[in-house]
Formats: C-alpha cells, sequence, structure tokens
C-alpha cells in the first residue's frame, strides 16, 4: 500500500502522456474560446455605461490605467502624481512591460497593444487549457477502466484520444464562460498569468520541469498568486525527489518573483514593502478568511445588493468547486494549483467584489467537472454547457455595466 501511494505521488500523470497537440485541435480550441468570449463582449459593448466614451475605455478601465502608467513610465516617481507614490508598485511589471514592447514594435497606443496582449494570450491560454483538459482525461478514464494497481493502464485507442480531446474542449468552454472571464479580454494580467500557468501545467505533465520551472519564473513577474505555481513546483519535487531538474526547476521558479520585492523593497518612499502596500491602498492582507465568512454573513443577514449577493454566490461555488475537485481523481498537482489560488483569495482581506475576478486562475477547479460532463449525453452536455457560459456572460456584463466601482 505505501508503495503504491508513493508511486502514485511522483506519477500523478499516465505515463508516457501521448502528444495530443495539433494544429486542428489547437484551432478547435481558439474557435471554441472565440464562441464563448465574443458574444459576451458584443453583450457588453451594447451597454457601455455613459461615463465612458468607448468600449474601449472600459475595456481599459481601474487597474488599466495603472499599468497604462507603467507601460509609459515604468515605475519613475516623476512620471506620476505625488498620491500615486508607492501604489504603483502593488502591479507587477510583466503584463506593462510586454505591452510597452508591443507598442515599441508597432507603434500603436496604450489600449489596442493592451488589448492585443490580452487577446492573444487568452487565445494561447485556451490551446493549453485545451491539452490539459485531454491529458487529464486520458490519465483519469484509463486508469478508472483498470483494476487497483495503477501501474495497469488501458492502451490508448482512437476513440479515448477523441473523447478526452472533447473533454479539453468542454474544459476551453467552461473556463471562457467562467464568472469573471471577461477579465480576459481587458487591460488586466489575468489572461497572461493564466497562459503561463497553464503551459507551465501542462509541461509539468509532460515533466518537463525546466521548461516548466522558466515558465513559472515568468509567471512571478505578473501576477502574486503565482505562489500558487511554486508550491504546485515544490510538492511536485518532493514527490520527484530523484530527479535534479525538478529540484532546479523549483529553485530557480521563485526568483522573478522575489526580484520584484526586492525592487519594490529598494524603491519604496513611503510604505516599507510590497505587503504594506497591498494593505494600505486595498487593505488586502492575510486575515485566515476573516473577511471572507463576514462579507458571506453580511449577504446572509442584511445587504441585498446585487453586486455582493453574485460574488459570494460565486464564493461559496467555488468552495463546493474545490471539495468536489479534492474528491475527484484529477490528478492532484493541478489540484493543488487550484487550492491554493482560491486560498490566496479567500482566506485574505480585500474588496469583495474584486474576488471572482481574482478567483478566474484557479480554472484547474474546472476540470472534473468538464470530465463529468464529457460522459454525459451530447444533448445534455451542449444545456449544461450553455447554461454555465450564460451565467458567467450575465455576471460580466453585471460586473462591468452595472456595478460602478473597480472589479
Amino acid at each position: 500500500m505505501l508503495h503504491r501511494t508513493l508511486s502514485a505521488l511522483s506519477r500523478p500523470w499516465r505515463a508516457p502522456l501521448p502528444p495530443l497537440f495539433t494544429w486542428s485541435f489547437a484551432g478547435w480550441a481558439c474557435l471554441v474560446f472565440a464562441a464563448v468570449r465574443i458574444p459576451a463582449v458584443l453583450w457588453i459593448a451594447m451597454r457601455v455605461p455613459a461615463r465612458y466614451a468607448s468600449l474601449g475605455d472600459l475595456l481599459s478601465a481601474w487597474d488599466g490605467q495603472w499599468f497604462a502608467q507603467i507601460a509609459a513610465g515604468g515605475y519613475d516617481p516623476h512620471a506620476r502624481g505625488s498620491a500615486a507614490v508607492d501604489l504603483v508598485f502593488a502591479f507587477f511589471p510583466g503584463y506593462p512591460g510586454v505591452v510597452a514592447a508591443v507598442q515599441q514594435v508597432t507603434g500603436v497606443s496604450f489600449v489596442p497593444a493592451a488589448l492585443t496582449v490580452s487577446i492573444l494570450a487568452s487565445l494561447g491560454c485556451a490551446i493549453c487549457v485545451a491539452e490539459m483538459g485531454a491529458l487529464t482525461a486520458l490519465t483519469v478514464w484509463s486508469r478508472r477502466a483498470t483494476a487497483e494497481d495503477d501501474d495497469s493502464l488501458l492502451p490508448l485507442t482512437a476513440d479515448l484520444v477523441r473523447r478526452a480531446r472533447q473533454a479539453g474542449l468542454i474544459m476551453v468552454a467552461l473556463f471562457a464562460g467562467s464568472p469573471m472571464a471577461v477579465v480576459l479580454t481587458m487591460t488586466y494580467t489575468e489572461a497572461l498569468f493564466c497562459v503561463l500557468a497553464a503551459a507551465a501545467m501542462v509541461h509539468m505533465m509532460r515533466g518537463r520541469w525546466l521548461t516548466a520551472g522558466v515558465i513559472v519564473l515568468l509567471a512571478g513577474l505578473v501576477r502574486p498568486n503565482a505562489v500558487a505555481l511554486f508550491l504546485t513546483l515544490g510538492l511536485c519535487a518532493l514527490a520527484n525527489y530523484r530527479q535534479w531538474r525538478v529540484w532546479v526547476a523549483t529553485f530557480i521558479a521563485p526568483l522573478g518573483w522575489l526580484g520584484y520585492l526586492a525592487y519594490v523593497q529598494h524603491h519604496l518612499v513611503r510604505y516599507h514593502s510590497w505587503f504594506e502596500v497591498q494593505n494600505r491602498a486595498w487593505h488586502s492582507t492575510f486575515d485566515f478568511g476573516q473577511a471572507t465568512l463576514r462579507d458571506i454573513g453580511r449577504v446572509l443577514t442584511t445587504d441585498t445588493y446585487p453586486t455582493y449577493q453574485l460574488a459570494v454566490l460565486i464564493i461559496v461555488a467555488t468552495v463546493l468547486l474545490c471539495l468536489y475537485a479534492v474528491r475527484s481523481s484529477v490528478p492532484w498537482p493541478l489540484t493543488v494549483y487550484g487550492l491554493a489560488v482560491v486560498a490566496s483569495v479567500l482566506l485574505s482581506d480585500g474588496v469583495t467584489a474584486s474576488r471572482p475576478r481574482l478567483l478566474t486562475p484557479a480554472f484547474t477547479l474546472y476540470l472534473p467537472v468538464a470530465l463529468t460532463i464529457a460522459r454525459l449525453p451530447r444533448s445534455v452536455r451542449v444545456v449544461a454547457v450553455s447554461a454555465w457560459v450564460v451565467f458567467g456572460m450575465y455576471v460580466g456584463m453585471h460586473m462591468m455595466t452595472v456595478w460602478p466601482y473597480p472589479i
């Protein structure tokens, strides 16, 4: 029993994993993503609030204005007003750096350059998520069909590969239709971070540890919750402790994240660390979930504002999704990453309405749902995925056009 447990931990995926990428499969992934996101954006375009001059202004609002400043002038204190001293350091440099590079090459302004980066990153993420879903389906379904011995796997068949690819495309639809997937087509960091996270997970699944480590290093320059990737890669290193490449990957993975925090520490004027900037400006600090529980209690008792109700509904649904993922047969590193992202959001204080957006990178939690839906009759699959997509479109429309504050 102990040998079997250790074997399962060190080899959570079917080995060897077959090459599933084809240009046709990638094209279908992009097509599914576009079929979900384009109607959602058009719905928002028809309801742009009067306070915005155009759809582009809306899609580049709030945090997008900070990224525009960084792309234009970096973190130079002379490029911003005195009121913004130190606050700009809350935003990691990866996304605005890529946008600035696109601006230099193309000569376009910030909004088209930033939206181009986000859209291309989203399509790349769709391809990686599709492959992740297909590889997970191959691993789970081949093991479910065998005896207790995890080393005994069914041979790959054309039918099994076909059904696995269908599961991957369902996974793309669930990701593209998630409640705040609208942020993937905004001048925000989520699209770039998600493509890096998804690519890193695919390379981990294939045992390409050094490549995964480099990708995670880049993700650490984009968003602070790259910590979830550090944790996942570190646990993979412990489970595969005899492989030196995974230890090198684990060592290099957090260097970008740590390097930026050190840079912030050296250049701050009023505050003393990146964490203090987050706490003072956005009340974002680790509180073991007290603020989340307070938000849920307030909505259940006194607060009837629809935005907060939607946020709490998504939070509760995410917790249930975590429980379902833990009980599923999805390989544990994928579940660990999703749980870590959720923990970083729900165990911290912050803006209630922003939590659904911050949960967007926890897309691996949709894997067990995608595998379940993939085994249903086609008509049921269509209804289930369509209902999810419509709900996600409504949430995105509400947050962008009804809720007047930052998301």
